[in-house]
């Protein structure tokens, strides 16, 4: 058992062979690099149904794999589950669901947008939190400056009063 990694481009039309790399497990170390083999290729008698996606499909992210899913009129990441891969396509094993439309050609490009867009707006968000308090504390100092100096106008009244 194994999967096919690579798809020769030229038939051989004396031998009408095609050359196909096969990734395989080999316990028995049987299998030498650079061996032939003849192999039979069964493909679509999978008895259960799985979900794959193109590789292009796929964000890595860190330790975090994502799909890009559309959703009205944006697009959102998804944190997936990856099973078994090749060359072209990456089984999901969770996180998507039947009718997801997804992004196929363009999820990098689409993800380094969204990346620099959240570390604007975290920049924004910090530059006005840092002016609020900046506003506060002006804000505290005038109040307090106020009220000293409107004590100081009544005790010059009181003083000014009481000599009368």
């Amino acid at each position: 058992h194994g999967y096919i990694s690579n798809i020769g481009a030229v038939i051989d039309p004396d031998k009408r062979t095609l050359p196909v790399r096969i990734v395989s497990t080999n316990p028995n170390h049987s299998l030498k690099p650079g061996m032939t083999v003849t192999a039979k290729i069964i493909y679509g008698q999978s008895k259960e149904q799985i979900v794959v996606v193109p590789e292009s499909a796929l964000v890595k992210d860190g330790d975090k794999n994502l799909v890009y899913v559309k959703y009205d009129t944006y697009y959102q990441p998804v944190e997936v589950e990856i099973g078994e891969t090749n060359a072209f396509e990456i089984e999901v094993l969770e996180g998507l669901y039947e009718g997801d439309l997804i992004v196929t050609r363009g999820a990098e490009q689409l993800h380094s947008q969204a990346v620099l867009a959240s570390k604007k707006d975290n920049i924004k968000v910090q530059a006005e939190k840092q002016a609020n308090e900046i506003f506060s504390w002006k804000f505290i100092l005038s109040l307090v400056m106020a009220c000293f100096f409107t004590s100081l106008v009544w005790v010059l009244i009181l003083k000014t009063r009481s000599k009368r």
